[in-house]
């Protein structure tokens, strides 16, 4: 009996364990990294923003700042003006510049309630919260680094005084905004400027093996979320000052909305958004970013002015068979500044023409006969944050 009585309580230990770990008790407050490549944690991001990652303190050493920021401080540096005068531009330019025949027509208006407002972008109340940290070593193969890259996405987030009603005590309404700004880093680190900062490296001589073990480990952890923090940010892990600093800032990538429309606003009853891809690279000589060309994204002006150059470049041995094992580069040369993205008109639409059905529509006459959408676009998020984020595009992962 003794016997029986010992089985059925080690049994009954065993089933509060199972019904607690089914619960998530178990291990509560634990998370881990998504496949040894990513840190999407809201609350082990908010830590490591806490701990030096955000991206005023980053950005400090190579701009002068020696303390966290907002908004307006950030774009007030000379280094981040062409960011913030060339974005302000853009908003200014659309909608003449859709692709869109009837958001172009909204040139001649006045109303600009559809539009991003670029007033937000150096507000006092505005700020860019971190949402996510990847490890990008398999882009080493484009030969701009060694390593790889590590990219920093940040959120555009707001907070502002509402306008005092009579009766009424002024509110601040916060808020995310379908606006992400990524700072990429070269995945190798260098030594710093001897600048003010926190995060100065303590060693240089790293390899790109021992960097990818640093993020094989960190996929190991099962810690709380300001635990798991800490030891990215610890001299052990891929996230230390040595390994993550201002040396090694490449660009920035931005991606936003710059429209939006309701279905009721369009004839056809189409919801319809745009965003803006554009790319700005650090110039470490005059410690500053400008604007540049996009990786791989083709200037069709360009190659349309000049077709025998492009055919010439392309139909090569080379590039014939980087194309074919999906890793060709496109000269440069060829390449935009910026990209308009306006989403797909779906399938189940009868003005859609049928070379344009049951594929993503890609050719200038399905753009044109395809002006609005109720999809959403590739790799920005909407308006609203409990929408689920839409469908990437190339080097803009998931928020």
């Amino acid at each position: 009996m003794r016997t029986i009585g010992r089985m059925l309580l080690v049994l009954a230990r065993m089933l509060i364990v199972l019904a607690l770990s089914c619960l998530g008790l178990r291990a509560a407050g634990a998370v881990t990294l998504d496949s040894s490549v990513a840190v999407t944690d809201p609350a082990t991001l908010q830590a490591l923003e806490r701990g030096g990652l955000s991206i005023s303190r980053l950005l400090g050493p190579a701009l002068g700042l020696t303390r966290d920021v907002d908004n307006r401080g950030l774009f007030s540096v000379p280094a981040l003006a062409t960011v913030r005068d060339t974005v302000k531009q853009q908003i200014a330019d659309e909608p003449k510049t859709s692709p869109d025949p009837y958001v172009a027509a909204m040139a001649k208006s006045t109303d600009t309630s559809q539009k991003f407002n670029p007033k937000y972008i150096d507000d006092d109340g505005s700020t860019l919260d971190l949402t996510g940290v990847v490890n990008r070593m398999d882009r080493g193969y484009l030969g701009h680094t060694e390593c790889g890259e590590i990219r920093l996405i940040y959120r555009f987030h707001y907070s502002v005084a509402e306008k005092p009603v009579k009766g009424k005590v002024s509110q601040r309404i916060s808020s995310r905004l379908p606006l992400t700004m990524s700072l990429v880093f070269n995945a190798k680190p260098t030594r710093a400027q001897a600048r003010a900062s926190k995060d100065l490296p303590s060693a240089t001589d790293v390899s790109c093996t021992e960097i990818a073990k640093r993020w094989l480990a960190a996929g190991k952890k099962d810690l709380p979320p300001d635990q798991l923090a800490a030891w990215l940010r610890s001299d052990e892990g891929p996230l230390s000052g040595a390994m993550l600093n201002s040396s090694q800032i490449m660009r920035l990538e931005l991606n936003m909305q710059v429209l939006r429309l309701s279905a009721s606003t369009r004839r056809d009853f189409g919801g319809h958004a745009e965003y803006l891809l554009k790319i700005f690279k650090w110039n470490p000589a005059t410690s500053s970013f400008y604007e540049s060309k996009m990786e791989n994204q083709i200037d069709r002006a360009i190659v349309l002015a000049d077709k025998p150059s492009f055919a010439k470049w392309l139909l090569t041995d080379r590039n014939i068979y980087d194309l074919d094992h999906g890793r060709l580069v496109v000269d440069e040369k060829f390449l935009a500044k910026s990209a308009l993205q306006a989403p797909i008109r779906p399938v189940s639409r009868a003005a859609t023409p049928s070379s344009c059905r049951a594929r993503p529509c890609s050719l200038p006459t399905c753009r044109a006969a395809a002006p609005s959408s109720s999809s959403s676009p590739p790799a920005a998020t909407p308006i609203s944050p409990e929408v689920s984020p839409p469908v990437r595009t190339r080097n803009m992962p998931r928020r």
